[in-house]
C-alpha cells in the first residue's frame, strides 16, 4: 500500500500536506477506497480590542496600545483544529514601540476584563522611530539595539540574542 505525500507552501509561511494513499476494506476484497488528507500548519494574528490613552515612554507622545495575539494554528481539510505557542503583544500607536505581554494578563485582555497595562507588565522588544523635544528614556541608557531586528539588548551584549547579528558599537 503506497502513501505519496505532497506538500504545497503558500506565501505567507501556510503550508500544507497532501497524503493519499489506498486502504484496501478487507484483505478478502480486491478493491482498495482511496484516501486523501490535506492538513497544514499556519501562523496567525488575531487583534483584540483595547482602548487606553496612555503617554509613551519610548517617544513621549500620546497614544494608545494596539493589543494582538500571535499563534500557530495546525488545520485538517482547511479546518483549524487547534492552536499553540500563543503570544501576546502591544504596539503603541505613536512610535510603534512593540512590547510582549505576559500570558496571564493577555488571556485576561482578550476575556475583555477589565485590565489595566502597566510599565512592569510590559517586556519592550523593538523600540519604535521618534522623539519628542529631546525626550529620552533612562531605562534605554544601558542597553544596545540591534540595527537589524530592532531587539534592545544590555549594554554587554556583543550579539543580539534575537538573530544572532553582531551588535554595533
Amino acid at each position: 500500500m503506497p502513501i505519496k505525500c505532497g506538500i504545497l507552501s503558500i506565501p505567507g509561511g501556510t503550508r500544507f500536506c497532501m497524503l493519499s494513499g489506498q486502504v484496501s476494506e478487507n484483505h478478502a476484497q480486491k478493491g482498495s477506497i482511496p484516501v486523501f488528507f490535506i492538513m497544514g500548519i499556519s501562523q496567525g494574528r488575531k487583534n483584540i480590542e483595547y482602548v487606553k490613552t496612555v503617554i509613551c515612554s519610548s517617544c513621549g507622545k500620546y497614544g494608545r496600545y494596539e493589543v494582538y495575539m500571535t499563534y500557530s494554528c495546525f488545520s485538517l481539510f482547511f479546518i483549524p483544529l487547534f492552536k499553540w505557542d500563543r503570544h501576546y503583544y502591544a504596539e503603541t500607536t505613536c512610535c510603534h514601540t512593540l512590547y510582549e505581554i505576559t500570558p496571564e494578563i493577555g488571556r485576561q485582555i482578550m476575556r475583555g476584563d477589565a485590565v489595566e497595562l502597566r510599565e512592569e507588565d510590559l517586556i519592550r522588544i523593538k523600540r519604535g522611530q521618534g522623539s519628542f523635544l529631546g525626550w529620552t528614556n533612562e531605562a534605554a541608557k544601558g542597553t544596545r539595539i540591534c540595527s537589524d531586528c530592532g531587539y534592545e539588548g544590555e549594554k554587554d551584549f556583543v550579539y543580539c540574542p534575537k538573530c544572532g547579528k553582531r551588535l554595533e558599537e
